[in-house]
């Protein structure tokens, strides 16, 4: 496989530790398109997980999540490890506002001030709830960083493939369809909304 998200560090490690499913996306600066709409198949449903340190922050992640940190390495100028594959079940529209989505609090690691700027970033477009279920590869692959795979971009198509044979997913099915079906009660409440099938 060589297609891959970019997405923090950090929220890659809380979705490999369990605590979140899920994605907050408007797509990428360099996109001319969203990456994702809602009733439609995303962009790519299947994906590597790239971990990005580009606009990660401590103080956009809620302090008991802090720790988190430390279990991510520093990034290396020269190598990317990718230790993660992602497939997308669902993508639903976010609440209309911030205040809606509090709610989901407990499901994330994000600030409020962080969510908020999710939704004022180009603030006509709908901020979507992509529900990813993460698989760990069965050893981490290093691949040289390349100019390409810079800037603000959702996608990134990378110059070899990763294997994905073997995967294990970080949560087993029982744990993960709890967690996907309440996340889907609490934004499916308010208004129906598309979704993969």
């Amino acid at each position: 496989m060589k297609t891959a998200l970019k997405e923090w560090a950090v929220v890659i490690e809380a979705m490999a530790a369990g605590h979140q499913i899920f994605l907050l996306r408007k797509g990428g600066i360099a996109e001319t398109s969203p990456g994702f709409e809602p009733g439609l198949q995303p962009a790519h449903r299947e994906f590597l997980a790239f971990p990005t340190w580009e606009h990660q922050h401590l103080d956009s992640v809620r302090p008991e999540f802090h720790s988190l940190f430390s279990n991510i390495a520093e990034p290396n100028p020269e190598n990317l490890e990718i230790r993660y594959m992602g497939r997308v079940t669902d993508v639903l529209t976010a609440p209309r506002s911030r205040p809606e989505i509090d709610h989901l609090n407990p499901r994330h690691i994000w600030t409020a001030n962080y969510v908020d700027k999710r939704y004022e970033y180009r603030s006509d477009s709908p901020l979507f709830v992509v529900i990813v279920r993460l698989f760990r590869l069965r050893e981490p692959h290093i691949i040289p960083l390349d100019p390409r795979y810079a800037g603000c971009r959702s996608w990134v198509e990378l110059s070899e493939d990763a294997p994905t044979d073997a995967l294990e997913p970080v949560l087993d099915d029982v744990a993960f369809d709890l967690h996907r079906n309440q996340l889907r009660s609490h934004l499916l409440r308010n208004e129906s909304t598309g979704e993969l099938s």
